[in-house]
């Protein structure tokens, strides 16, 4: 994202943007704990409750 021009102007070249490095380390691969999956139950339930606020465009 682009800086506005006040923050440039006042020197301010900060962000609030991070990105996550959220991979599992391969050397660390017996280590993690299994993943988690979510019932299809439950997967039915959340998508009927909420299901036309998740549509994607």
């Amino acid at each position: 994202p682009r800086l506005p021009k006040h923050k440039k102007e006042a020197g301010d070249y900060t962000g609030a943007v991070a990105i996550i490095d959220a991979c599992r380390p391969y050397h660390w691969i017996d280590e993690f704990p299994a993943t988690t999956q979510i019932s299809e139950e439950l997967l039915k339930e959340t998508n009927a409750k909420w299901g036309k606020v998740l549509e994607e465009d």
